[in-house]
């Protein structure tokens, strides 16, 4: 007769925690599946994955939600302006720069809007149901005048990298 207990049962799936949404915790494990164990920085990881969290709340939001006749924040939009979150936090961490989590806000047109700020710089960037394509950049650099653009995912993720760049 052994005296060791038998071996515990794994413990229980934990409930999907209160205000996460399915495409929240789908996102988070596309990531995991991305980032695998490459990442030694899991505190960039768990700050990506709440703005991303941020960012997806954003459709318990419905039409007229500033009571002046905002439209409804467009799924697409949502899921680009989380995509690209993404996107710079893989960047950031490739290329050693120093994340800062953005200011998420609703556009009342259905747009997502990310502000990313370092220092003196900015970068406001805007992901329009109308322009999934591209998306409308503002940069600027202490009290210089903004500078717009409309550009390529490719070069938002040059221009947030730009802002967030120490020099």
């Amino acid at each position: 007769m052994s005296c060791l207990a038998p071996p515990a049962p794994p413990p229980p799936h934990a409930p999907t925690p209160p205000g996460v949404s399915q495409e929240a915790i789908r996102l988070n494990e596309e990531s995991e599946r991305n980032w695998g164990v490459q990442s030694p920085d899991t505190r960039l990881k768990a700050r990506v994955a709440e703005t991303i969290n941020e960012i997806l709340q954003l459709q318990d939001l419905e039409d007229d939600w500033d009571l002046e006749g905002a439209q409804q924040i467009d799924q697409r939009a949502i899921l680009l302006a989380a995509l690209f979150v993404q996107t710079i936090g893989k960047a950031v961490r490739q290329e050693g720069v120093s994340w800062q989590s953005p200011r998420v806000g609703p556009v009342s047109d259905g747009s997502v809007v990310l502000t990313w700020t370092a220092g003196e710089r900015q970068a406001l960037t805007i992901f329009r149901p109308s322009r999934l394509a591209s998306v409308v950049c503002v940069t600027r650099e202490g009290d210089g005048r903004p500078a717009r653009s409309i550009v390529t995912i490719q070069d938002a993720t040059r221009l947030v990298l730009q802002t967030l760049s120490v020099r």
